[in-house]
């Protein structure tokens, strides 16, 4: 199983720049990453699931900087099985670094009334809850830039970008995803969502229904539907076109119909040639993305602009890489003005544009398998026809001789 992971700032992902496939090799001063080259030329993308598309300008207004945390680097090697004695169900067993006792200069946090104690101190929130936790609702989208929206949650009740959050700025602090919500209230988000077409590849939804979840905290009404689309500026999403996000915030609470879903998803999968899910599921971060079923214990491989940064964890990746919070993506986006001619001795070039991996491009892999499907549960299908993710994925899992995401 092999699923390959590549996020880059702004809104979705996908597309992301590569050059030739070589052979791996370990670059000095970072044990345990290796680098490959890949042949692909652009648009790679990995970790979310979901094929390539291309790279797309989405207009928004300008954004206030977030402090990055620095890259979590703990280990995944030595991971326990899950058992049914867990306190809390979990994707991906814990890893060393983050334990359930207590121990000297750790965090603590609670996640969904859960106490969680965390060694690894310079880790995420979103390494924490998505990586060690399993809440795979919170989805990664394009961090560490804190663009898109979609790994949103909320901190003592308030809405938080949890991958530009270092797990220190939490301690003491009570985390809340999708999973945490009483269920009376994540069942008529995610009709509210299915009934309305607000949700469609569903993998910003959990992000928004957190955002969401603030405002109705603030007693903000239902029929505001202002103050509801200027909440949705801090989230990116290309399916939906917002007005039935809207819809889905005004129907909240009431009476809804769901249409046939069954139907829906058969036309899907005519439409996308794999398997694929439609119902409120989908809105609550269940629709079956491919890093949100990846196995335990599988490498992440991100483009690095050479190739491919292959390492233990999603954070050591990003950081052979040289991906770094709101400084530097791997999207190539020329402003759109060109300069004039002239010899200057500066020049300021910017946009209101910016690039933005608009749906996730992702597969997963085991040695000698076959690689998960881009276009399962995901919108922008014709964007991802020409994507090579898939065999980049066998082709590292085969390689590495481990299962690749």
């Amino acid at each position: 199983m092999t699923s390959i992971s590549s996020r880059t700032r702004k809104v979705s992902r996908c597309a992301m720049p590569a050059t030739r496939i070589g052979a791996c090799r370990k670059p000095s001063g970072n044990a345990g990453v290796r680098k490959l080259s890949s042949s692909l030329g652009t648009a790679v993308c990995v970790l979310g699931p979901q094929a390539i598309s291309a790279i797309e300008p989405v207009a928004r207004p300008p954004r206030r900087n977030e402090r990055r945390g620095r890259p979590c680097t703990t280990h995944n090697a030595n991971r326990r099985p899950r058992s049914e004695d867990e306190p809390w169900s979990y994707r991906r067993p814990l890893a060393s670094g983050f334990v359930t006792g207590t121990s000297q200069d750790s965090v603590e946090i609670t996640v969904n009334g859960k106490t969680v104690v965390v060694a690894d101190t310079t880790a995420t929130l979103l390494d924490v809850l998505r990586g060690h936790a399993g809440m795979v609702s919170v989805k990664d989208g394009c961090s560490p830039q804190g663009q898109c929206g979609c790994c949103t949650v909320l901190v003592d009740g308030q809405p938080r970008v949890s991958c530009v959050t270092p797990i220190r700025r939490v301690r003491g602090r009570e985390v809340t995803t999708v999973e945490g919500l009483a269920p009376d209230v994540r069942a008529a988000w995610g009709e509210a969502f299915a009934a309305t077409g607000g949700s469609q590849c569903g993998f910003c939804t959990p992000g928004i229904v957190c955002r969401f979840e603030g405002l109705r905290a603030k007693e903000i009404s239902h029929d505001d539907r202002a103050k509801a689309a200027d909440a949705l500026l801090a989230h990116m999403c290309r399916c939906t076109g917002w007005q039935p996000v809207l819809d889905a915030w005004q129907v909240f609470g009431t009476p809804v119909t769901l249409g046939d879903t069954e139907a829906a998803a058969a036309r899907a999968t005519i439409e996308g040639g794999v398997a694929q899910s439609v119902g409120p599921h989908v809105a609550l971060g269940e629709g079956g993305f491919s890093d949100d079923v990846a196995p335990p214990g599988a490498l992440v491989a991100v483009p690095d602009g050479e190739g491919w940064a292959v390492a233990e964890t999603r954070a050591a990746a990003l950081a052979a890489a040289g991906k770094i919070q709101g400084r530097r993506t791997t999207a190539d986006y020329p402003p759109p003005i060109e300069l004039p001619e002239g010899d200057f001795d500066a020049v300021l070039r910017t946009t209101w544009t910016e690039p933005a991996y608009l749906e996730t491009d992702a597969s997963w892999c085991e040695p000698g398998g076959e690689p998960a499907s881009l276009l399962g549960n995901g919108g922008a299908f014709g964007g991802k026809l020409e994507s090579g993710i898939g065999e980049v994925a066998r082709r590292l899992a085969n390689e590495q001789d481990r299962p690749v995401r």
